[in-house]
């Protein structure tokens, strides 16, 4: 996938976001889901914004841990 066809794919998410008032998760599921687009093909266009979205949705649900802050 290209570089601008991932930029394409974070603007449209980005934009279901505001749109409709959900996660990032879910904006990504409800696009999927309309559009037939393969789930297991978007991690191919995610942005680095996307994916630290994606990480911060995820650990704020505790579905993963957080980071320690060694001292």
């Amino acid at each position: 996938m290209s570089k601008e066809e991932s930029q394409n794919f974070s603007a449209l998410i980005e934009s279901l976001m505001k749109e409709k008032n959900i996660s990032c998760v879910d904006a990504i599921i409800y696009h999927c889901e309309k559009t037939g687009f393969e789930v297991e093909l978007v991690a191919k266009l995610l942005t680095p914004g996307l994916k630290d979205k994606i990480k911060k949705e995820a650990t704020a649900l505790n579905f993963l841990k957080k980071k320690k802050v060694k001292r």
